[in-house]
């Protein structure tokens, strides 16, 4: 597990720190199976540029570091990367053209990976950060599988995570649950809402916002930061 016990802000913050380094690391150590692609790791010479992977890792810690500085109110986890979004961008829920686009990560330093001419675009990416404008604070994108799944040969594609992928992706849902502890968890469609209950953790579920589902996305999304604005947690312990 990677959860903080805060203690004074500056040990807190080195603590925070330590932990996602941690967290990455661990992603980046992970073996994936032969149709799971790990973002942090692996490296397709015909698709990526050269040190990509390096390159995703650090756009996840700087996304980490920029999130946690929004003091977000609600954790929201997806299903799995898509070959368009985080398998090149290093971030849950975010595209190449979302990095470049949106106001959330000027001034960042993130960095594209892919030798693609233009910045790889993703519907579910564009709409989860519209989302995030609607809300106070952005909220913490997660995934019930961090890797990318897709068909056997066919890297640039995408499938449902069977039930072992999801199984063996739970100790990095708990340690990103225990980073934001006082978060309240979105479960995005039934694989995240699944996972999230094989753990344990309390969640709401609204509709994964592909193949039609903004409008539901969204007012799940707003209503889950209604919810959540109306609870209470202890104090930490210093």
């Amino acid at each position: 597990m990677y959860t903080v016990t805060a203690l004074s802000d500056n040990q807190e913050d080195t603590q925070a720190a330590n932990a996602f380094r941690r967290l990455i690391a661990e992603l980046a150590a992970t073996r994936t199976g032969p149709n799971l692609v790990n973002p942090w790791a692996e490296e397709d010479p015909e698709l990526d540029l050269p040190g990509a992977a390096a390159l995703r890792r650090a756009n996840l810690a700087a996304y980490f570091r920029l999130i946690v500085a929004k003091k977000p109110r609600l954790l929201i986890v997806g299903e799995a990367p898509s070959q368009r979004g985080c398998r090149f961008s290093g971030i849950i829920f975010t595209s190449e053209y979302t990095m470049a686009t949106h106001p959330f990560f000027r001034g960042g330093g993130f960095a594209r990976t892919s030798r693609q001419p233009k910045p790889w675009r993703e519907a579910s990416s564009t709409i989860v950060w519209e989302t995030m404008d609607l809300l106070e604070q952005p909220a913490v994108l997660w995934a019930a599988v961090p890797f990318q799944p897709h068909q056997p040969g066919v890297p640039l594609s995408i499938r449902t995570p069977t039930r072992l992928e999801q199984e063996s992706s739970l100790p990095f849902l708990e340690a990103v649950r225990g980073l934001f502890p006082e978060t309240l968890v979105v479960a995005a469609g039934r694989v995240a809402e699944r996972s999230l209950r094989s753990l344990g953790v309390p969640c709401l579920y609204v509709h994964h916002p592909s193949h039609g589902g903004k409008a539901a996305f969204q007012a799940g999304v707003l209503a889950a930061e209604r919810k959540r604005g109306r609870a209470t947690f202890p104090p930490r312990r210093r």
